[in-house]
């Protein structure tokens, strides 16, 4: 009976899929449609800039790209983002956050996870799932909602 129970909990434990955990910007920031620096992560993957780009510019927001070694700008929202990717049977993002900072004060952050279980859903489309935490990130969606698209 023991081990039942046990295999049981192993079972339910690794069937736990992915997850973002959020604080959002503040509405009236948002509204006030500041410009927005995305500040380069030079050890993540090219497509997750990418993605944070096709976002921005579908939402019709300002920005500017800028290297990894740049300052923050106190009269921008800097965006500042990393993401790694994992393999298990195939390649798919393991975990990633998004931090944005506007006047020397952290704003918002968003993270991403998706645990190396059993479950099949953590492989999924990158690009959505980022798109996903930008939504949460800006406050166009909850983390719970978004959650549970990708489950």
């Amino acid at each position: 009976m023991k081990s039942i129970i046990v295999l049981a909990l192993f079972f339910i434990s690794g069937c736990a899929g992915p997850k973002y955990i959020a604080s959002s910007i503040d509405e009236g920031l948002v509204d006030l449609e500041p410009k927005i620096r995305v500040i380069r992560d030079e050890k993540t993957r090219a497509g997750f800039e990418k993605a944070v780009v096709k976002w921005l510019d579908e939402s019709m927001m300002a920005y500017e790209l800028v290297p990894s070694n740049s300052e923050h700008n106190p009269d921008f929202l800097n965006l500042e983002y990393t993401g790694r990717w994992s393999w298990d049977l195939g390649l798919f993002l393991a975990d990633a956050k998004i931090k944005a900072s506007h006047k020397g004060e952290n704003v918002g952050v968003v993270k991403y996870q998706a645990p190396n279980t059993l479950s099949s859903s953590k492989f999924g489309d990158a690009e959505e799932r980022i798109g996903y935490m930008m939504d949460v990130l800006f406050g166009y969606q909850t983390a719970e909602s978004a959650t549970k698209s990708v489950n």
